[in-house]
């Protein structure tokens, strides 16, 4: 029976899609910037989670409950994606969720596109691959020009996250500042590899530690900056916030989510990941599990691979998959 494994489920999850949501900046929503389109620099919660995720283990990157995670190959988690009918579902409701973005920060008058000098080269970045139902370059090749889903004549029925773009009925809600802090992990451990555990300590100031994990409020982010091997997109690593209990389960309330590359691009420079926090932190918080101090234990962990054909968890002796995690740095947004 066709199903989605532990990680790509809690990727999917409602929850997941409401953090993904809640940024009130293009930035931060969408993913960092790139110098070109052949450079990758890393993903926004959006992009890193529910596309990734759904993108690989559709094509069969499949992590099983033991943790064992299985490459069977597959278009969808490659750059030949779009010739598996399954693409144009999983990219359609990706559009969806960035129209229902879109249609919240208009409803709260935030901006809704890149802002100042970034709006300009957005706006100028040429679409080379457009052509009309005769094969002909069309005539509008820009970012600029389809900023606006209109201009697409089509829209979608409401679905999963619509209820982020109705304004509370409170307008003092809408107005709720954004703390400005920015809290830089302290790393105790860089490098991540095979049963070994890179882990970083970060504590949180008072205005941070004291966001909710609720609607119109502000919510935390962690920015994970990697660096890996010039080709580790079939290596997924689980984010923890832990209480020193080694578990990498999805199901757990530590698990704040999985590192997944998507595509075949070669990896020249450091990537960041962004993963919500906000509600691994409630649920700590709901079981008595957070320090006074707000120190929080960030830990990320290299998972299992069972190459194809191959019956047994992990590499040979020296071959273990290795990434050095160069920042943690956690945000409001």
């Amino acid at each position: 029976m066709p199903e989605l494994d532990g990680k790509t489920t809690k990727a999917v999850s409602l929850q997941t899609l409401l953090d993904a949501l809640a940024p009130r900046d293009f930035l931060t929503f969408a993913s960092p910037k790139t110098l070109g389109h052949s450079a990758l620099t890393g993903f926004g919660v959006l992009e890193g989670q529910p596309h990734n995720r759904v993108h690989n283990c559709v094509g069969g990157i499949f992590t099983d409950p033991k943790g064992n995670t299985t490459n069977n190959g597959g278009f969808m988690q490659a750059n030949l994606s779009p010739v598996d009918p399954l693409f144009f579902l999983h990219h359609a409701n990706i559009d969806r969720l960035w129209d229902v973005w879109t249609r919240k920060q208009l409803a709260r008058g935030y901006p809704a596109l890149p802002e100042g000098a970034d709006l300009d080269a957005w706006s100028r970045e040429p679409f080379l691959f457009f052509v009309d139902a005769k094969g002909k370059p069309v005539k509008k090749r820009t970012a600029g020009d389809y900023a606006a889903i209109g201009d697409f004549n089509y829209d979608y029925e409401p679905g999963s996250g619509e209820e982020v773009v109705a304004p509370p009925m409170f307008a003092s809600l809408m107005r709720t500042a954004v703390p400005s802090e920015s809290t830089r992990a302290q790393i105790s451990r860089s490098v991540v590899s095979g049963e070994q555990a890179a882990s970083a300590i970060v504590t949180l100031p008072s205005p941070l530690l004291g966001l909710r994990a609720q609607a119109e409020a502000p919510q935390l982010y962690a920015k994970i900056t990697l660096a890996l091997p010039p080709l580790a997109h079939h290596h997924d690593f689980a984010v923890m916030v832990d209480d020193g209990n080694s578990r990498t389960d999805p199901s757990s309330p530590h698990y704040v989510g999985t590192l997944s590359m998507f595509g075949h691009h070669t990896i020249q420079a450091p990537v960041t990941f962004t993963v919500p926090l906000s509600g691994t932190i409630e649920a700590m918080r709901q079981n008595a599990q957070l320090a006074d101090s707000g120190a929080l234990n960030i830990r990320i962990v290299s998972e299992r691979m069972v190459k194809l054909g191959v019956q047994m968890a992990g590499h040979a002796p020296g071959t273990e998959p290795k990434a050095e995690v160069l920042s943690v740095v956690v945000e409001a947004h």
